[in-house]
Formats: structure tokens, sequence, C-alpha cells
């Protein structure tokens, strides 16, 4: 009988789901079991790809959070939100849980099955440190961080997933060092995450750990940071994690096991209220009913204190932390942030992501309690998650190299198919030019051999090679034989009467590469007589004219000097022209 009001109780759970908490359920499952923005459905107008889901998973609940980086406010923002507690019989390592979390997916998504959805583990799961290793080249990090997570911690490479990052690079005593965040979780838990949300229907683009959700808001422009080095601190029931950050990444995660349940040991427990709602309502007009719990809440602080010293005194020589931005079950308790802004040597604030703040957004608000808000700004952080940016372990390190290589191979195949592509049309245009050209030859023949008719045969052609070849000898025996004549007419037509030949030889020359070229030379020499001031321009004005003849090619002046005899002077010269 048991049994069956469990299930029941679950059921009734399911069905509240389905009907976005409109149907009647009983006191087992009462109406503040599934919490959200209803009434906001997610914009038609945005594809698939523009949205990113998030979901945080703990023993008690399940949030999940939709973003939007095409929302109308030219970042991602939160567009969509559901916070469901979870029935007493129900927990994630239960057989039924896949089957619930996909109903509350089917749900929630609206049936968008191609979105990208991120998961989280807790920071209890991450095994992480900041490390210095030596300016190694690249290829060589990966290496040099495996064994310094190794050297700082138990890391077990056969039983955990292991990744790291760059945070940059800083100079100690003078030498220039690198600086990394290594850390690893679990595989385990990681593959049971990928089967209850395949077992659920739906697949998972990554799983990140609740620091790097947190890092999101800041690499995603969600919090203005104006500080060098800064923490948030989250307090949830259980414990507070505490996130130390610069501005290139995390420095420090501790987890603190005190939370805000811890803050209410002094409270009387049998309260009709739930103590977290007690401890938001707590305004500084009840600062009577602080004393209760000012002692526990003094000595958490002072463990956040203490926590950001030493990140100082260890990762920011000793620049100390200057801004603790607060988000979680106290977040709305004044006189809690009262006394932590009294005891805190810096700027305290509390956690608001930056709104659009402009018509037409499409970005949701958050929770108005403390412990919905608390969920939702984490599954918030998760779904801000992107592989750019954010540390995955289903995406390692080692799969993005492998992605690289391949991408790599591809586009060395597609650059080699483009070639290849290049060089067959290439070649198709090449031989469609000598086809083109072999046809119009052909067509040229057909013309000939359509003026001798059908008469047309091998005597004939023969014949017309023989005339042809017969009338190329004598085109040669003729230009052979008044070729001479040309050039003793060209000479006596363009030589002055100042200008005076005393000499002219004509060669025939075998080129010794090619013997069966001849090469016609003809060498004149002479004088020139005219002015002394002008001799030099006389003799070019005629090498210049006898450059205008056809018959000659180039011409070279090999030799030229002059002679005084009495008062007069003359230019003598031996010249070379070329016989075409």
């Amino acid at each position: 009988m048991k049994n069956f009001k469990e299930e029941n109780s679950t059921q009734k759970l399911l069905n509240l789901i389905r009907t976005g908490g409109k149907d009647h359920v009983d006191d087992a499952v009462s109406g503040d079991s599934v919490s959200d923005n209803s009434g906001l459905s997610l914009p038609v107008t945005i594809k698939d790809k523009h949205l990113n889901a998030g979901v945080w998973i703990t023993h008690r609940d399940i949030t999940l959070v939709m973003t939007s980086d095409k929302a109308g406010a030219g970042k991602k923002v939160l567009v969509k939100w559901q916070h469901i507690l979870l029935p007493a019989n129900l927990q994630p390592d239960s057989n039924d849980f896949p089957a619930f979390l996909g109903t509350c997916l089917d749900t929630f998504l609206e049936d968008k099955k191609k979105i990208s959805i991120w998961c989280a583990l807790d920071s209890s799961r991450l095994n992480i440190r900041n490390i210095t290793i030596p300016d190694v080249p690249h290829p060589k990090i990966a290496n040099a961080a495996f064994w310094g997570l190794k050297k700082e911690t138990d890391f077990n490479e056969n039983r955990e997933i292991f990744d790291f990052e760059i945070l940059g690079d800083i100079t100690i005593n003078g030498i220039k060092k690198k600086n990394l965040l290594v850390f690893s979780v679990p595989t385990d838990q990681v593959r049971s995450l990928e089967k209850i949300f395949e077992r659920a229907g739906y697949g998972l683009a990554g799983v990140t750990s609740t620091p790097f959700a947190v890092q999101n808001f800041i690499r995603n422009g969600q919090i203005r940071v104006d500080a060098p080095y800064f923490s948030i601190v989250n307090i949830s029931r259980e414990n507070s994690d505490i996130y130390c950050f610069s501005l290139s990444g995390i420095l420090l995660v501790r987890t603190l096991r005190t939370g805000s349940w811890n803050l209410l040991d002094e409270l009387d427990t049998s309260m009709k209220k739930d103590p977290i709602d007690y401890l938001s309502s707590l305004t500084k007009t009840d600062a009577d009913q602080f004393p209760r719990i000012k002692e526990n809440s003094e000595r958490l602080i002072s463990k956040i204190i203490r926590t950001g010293d030493y990140c100082t005194h260890h990762y920011t020589d000793n620049t100390p932390m200057q801004r603790y931005v607060f988000y979680g079950e106290t977040d709305y308790c004044d006189l809690f942030m009262h006394q932590a802004s009294t005891m805190i040597p810096a700027a305290v604030d509390i956690l608001e992501p930056v709104r659009a703040g402009f018509p037409g957004s499409n970005e949701s608000g958050l929770p108005k309690t403390a412990q919905q808000r608390n969920s939702v700004l984490t599954a918030f952080g998760i779904a801000l998650s992107d592989n750019d940016i954010t540390p995955n372990f289903m995406f390692t390190f080692d799969d993005r190299q492998r992605a690289k290589k391949q991408k790599k191979i591809t586009l060395a195949t597609v650059i080699a198919g483009i070639i290849l592509l290049a060089v067959s049309f290439s070649a198709y245009f090449l031989l469609n030019f000598t086809y083109e050209k072999k046809l119009s030859t052909l067509v040229q023949l057909n013309r000939e051999q359509a003026k001798f008719k059908n008469n047309i045969q091998t005597k004939t052609i023969t014949d017309a090679i023989i005339n042809a070849e017969k009338k190329e000898i004598s085109k040669t025996q003729y230009i052979d034989t008044y070729l001479p004549l040309a050039v003793i007419y060209d000479i006596c037509h363009f030589t002055p009467d100042h200008i005076h030949l005393t000499s002219m030889v004509y060669d025939r020359i075998k080129d010794k590469k090619k013997p069966d070229m001849i090469f016609r030379k003809l060498s004149i020499e002479g004088w020139v007589s005219a002015h002394k001031h002008v001799l030099n321009f006389e003799l070019g004005s005629y090498i210049l004219k006898l450059s205008e003849s056809p018959v000659f090619g180039d011409i070279e002046i090999t030799d030229k000097w002059t002679n005084q005899n009495n008062n007069s002077k003359s230019l003598f010269f031996k010249v070379r022209l070329e016989v075409l």
C-alpha cells in the first residue's frame, strides 16, 4: 500500500508539471512543488541553435533554465525557468528518475529536441588546483598540466577526467612562467549524468562544474567586475562555496561545511514557517531577533574572510580581494548582509545579473524566494555554458585537439578537392579549346575540299603540295637573288653626303646550336665629316635612319674614333647590321 501511494504521488507531480500547475492535486503534492515563470513560452521566432538549456539537479529538486542569444538584448539572457521539488520517494540515483526528468524536459523545452543542454556537478566532486609551470612550448603544456595536478593531488587518471585552462603568463623573480588552472572530476559521475539524460530521451551537450557555471556570469558579461581580484560566495543549505577570481579566471575554490541551515541552529525548528523563508524575512527592523543567529553568522563570515586572505597570500601577490559578491539563501536577509558588510574589509554586493532594460526584450525575471533564486541562478550559470568559454568534461583538451586535427584534415581534403576540381575544369576547357580549334581547321579543310567538289583525289593533293613547295623555293631564290640589291639600295638611300663609306662586308653565319639556322650580317666602315661638335649626333641620326629600313634588324656600333687633321676633325666608325 505504501508503494502504491508513493507511485501515485510521483504520478500526480508529473501531471502537475504537464499541466503547468493547473490541475488539482492532493496533500501529497502541493502546488508549491512546481514553480516557474509560467505564462512565458519560448519565442517562436528564435531557432533552436540560439537556445541553451541549463539543468541543475540536487537531491531535493530539479531546476531548469533557458537562455538565448537572440532575445533582443545583444547577449545571452534568461528567457525561462522552472523549479521542481522532487517527491520524497524519488532521488537522482533512482531507476524512475530518468523518466521523471524526461517529462520535466518535455514540458519545459516544449518538444524542442535540438536545443543544447548542459548539466553540472557540484564543486565537492571537483578536484581543482591553480599551478605554475615553466614557459614550455604549447604542445607540451598538456603534459605539464597533467603532472602538475598529479603532484598537487591524489589524481587518478584511470578514474577521473582531466582538463585544464591557461590563465596567462606570469613573471616570477624575472623568469617567465605559465599560470594554469588544472582540474578533474570522477569519470563515473559524468557517465552517470550522460546515461540519465540518454534514458530521459535527451542528449547532453556538456557537463561542467558549478565554479565554471559561476564563472560564466563573468565571461558572458552578466555581472560587471571592476576589481582585479574578487570573490563570489554561494551560501546554500548545507554548504557555502567560495570562488576567488582574477580577471583571467578562477584562482581558488573552497567549500565550507557551513550553510544557511547552520545559521538557524538556535531557532525553533518546529515553527510553521520554512526556516529559510524566516531568514529571508529578517530586515533591519528585526534587529532584536538577530542575536539568535549572530554568532553563527560571524563564524561563517570569518571563514569567508580567511579564505580570501589565503588566496591573497598564495595567488595574488598580496593584493587583497577587493569585492565579495554573495548569492544564495541569505540574499534577502538584510541583517546577515549588513553583518557581512561590517566584517569584510572590501565591497560587499549581491549577485544581480545585468538585465537588458529596454522594451522588446524576452528576458525573464528571477524568482522572488531566496531558495529558488539560489537554484535558478546556478542553473542560469550552467545555461550560459559554451565550449569556447566553459570547461566541458565531455569535450576536454584531448577531444579539442582531436577535433582540431580532424578539422585540419577535413580542410586539407576540401582544398585538395577544390584543386582537383580546378584542374579538371582547366583540362576540360583546354580540351574543349583544342577541340574547337581542330573543328575550325576541319571546317576550313571541308571548305577547301568543296572547291574541288567531288573530284578531289590523292594525286590532286600531291600536286597542290608540290606547287606550294615550288612557290616557296621560288620565293627563297628570289629573296637570295635580290636581297643584296635591296641592301645596296637602302645603304645608298639612307647614307647622306657628309657620311663617307669606305668598306662593306656581307657575311652568312651558321648558328652553333642550330646548324640549320643562318644569320646574315653586314659590316660597314666609314667616317663622318661635319662640325666637330655634331659628329656624334650625325652618326646617331644615320644609325636611326638605317633602322627604318625593312631590310635591317638589330644595328650595333662595334667601334668609333676621332681623327684630327689640321683644323678639321673626323669621326670614324664601324657598324654591324643584321640583314633580315
